[in-house]
């Protein structure tokens, strides 16, 4: 907690209920995980919404240090846009393809939304988009991915000491020379 940035610790008495959410993620959620056997659904689950059980399979997964490369890095969800993007481009065209992708990655941010990673890709998505379709290809990967870092550090320099942020970073540089 102390490399988010947390120092102290808030004590309640009383927790009363005033506000729930109506959409009801975590029954989405839940009704997702249901179409899967017991030990894909652990696996799924960890990777897509951080929910770790002690599963034989996610500790295999976590004695190999696979576990934090593949959930903090975003490399499943920058996967899965890729090819979504890939199967919509045989109908779509490049610009439309990229903005419906955007789009399911918006929904898929409010099921997981604290997560950085998913952040990350979300907004580096979102510039990449600007920059092709209405900057006309004017800043290069690299100052994006510099723009983007700055944002994130300037929002919380925190994120600096995190493995999310380091890895997300850090994969993309060294995928783009």
């Amino acid at each position: 907690l102390e490399k988010k940035g947390v120092t102290y610790r808030l004590y309640a008495d009383y927790i009363s209920v005033n506000f729930r959410n109506p959409l009801r993620i975590r029954s989405y959620q839940n009704w997702f995980l249901s179409h899967f056997d017991e030990q894909s659904k652990s696996l799924v689950q960890a990777i897509l919404f951080s929910h770790q059980d002690d599963s034989e399979i996610i500790q295999s997964i976590k004695d190999l240090h696979l576990f934090r490369l593949v959930s903090t890095s975003g490399l499943y969800l920058a996967a899965f846009i890729a090819f979504l993007e890939f199967i919509l481009s045989f109908k779509l065209k490049e610009k439309w393809t990229k903005l419906f992708a955007l789009i399911i990655l918006c929904f898929y941010g409010l099921f997981t939304f604290p997560r950085f990673s998913v952040l990350r890709i979300l907004f580096m998505n979102i510039f990449w988009w600007i920059n092709n379709h209405r900057w006309h290809g004017k800043l290069k990967s690299h100052d994006i991915l510099g723009l983007l870092g700055l944002m994130f550090l300037f929002i919380d320099y925190h994120l600096a000491y995190q493995d999310a942020f380091i890895l997300g970073f850090s994969i993309p540089i060294f995928y783009s020379f």
